[in-house]
């Protein structure tokens, strides 16, 4: 059994096998097939289960929330998500769920871009700047030729910080407002 740490699930899955995985999922799956989260309410917060089943796979999706954590500097979300074989149904992998999550949350997003979005779109303006954020700017990456990154966030500090991660991959990336809409090709909302 292996166990994927967060940068360890972006290079084992990436971008465009996420958006191919996505796109076929929706094409084929039953959504009616899906079987139904389940809420915990715990001392501290939330445990919440997601669990899905096909031929090939089965797993599970475990996320805490714990209201309390942001105030004492820790992330208000925890997950993991356990893979385990369709046909034996033996363990085959431990993902960081929060990885997982990002990646397949933007891909899903990419894919809509890719079918949505014009072909040639360059600029992009991401509001807000935590994990969704960044993983938002690398998936429109994946489907559009994006040159210019605009990041519209509360905290000066984090949207620094992504503009300066976007920068270090070789994009133009500035800092702006919501007036910033206005140049834009694609939007992405990335707030809670």
């Amino acid at each position: 059994m292996r166990i994927l740490d967060a940068a360890a699930v972006r290079e084992a899955i990436g971008y465009d096998l996420a958006i191919d995985a996505l796109r076929r999922a929706f094409r084929e799956g039953d959504p009616a097939a899906t079987p139904l989260r389940s809420v915990v309410e715990t001392p501290a917060g939330t445990l919440l289960t997601m669990p899905a089943a096909s031929a090939e796979a089965v797993g599970v999706k475990l996320v805490t929330l714990t209201p309390a954590n942001p105030v004492a500097g820790r992330p208000l979300l925890h997950a993991v998500y356990v893979l385990f074989d369709g046909r034996t149904q033996a363990p085959l992998a431990v993902l960081d769920g929060g990885a997982l999550t990002a990646l397949r949350t933007s891909a899903v997003s990419a894919l809509a871009t890719r079918y949505l979005a014009r072909p040639r779109s360059t600029r992009l303006v991401v509001f807000g700047a935590g994990v969704q954020a960044e993983a938002h700017v690398a998936a429109m990456r994946a489907v559009l030729p994006i040159e210019h990154v605009t990041i519209v966030g509360r905290d000066a500090a984090t949207a620094t910080a992504l503009a300066d991660a976007v920068r270090a991959d070789g994009v133009e990336a500035t800092l702006g407002d919501a007036g910033t809409v206005a140049h834009a090709d694609v939007v992405c909302t990335c707030t809670t």
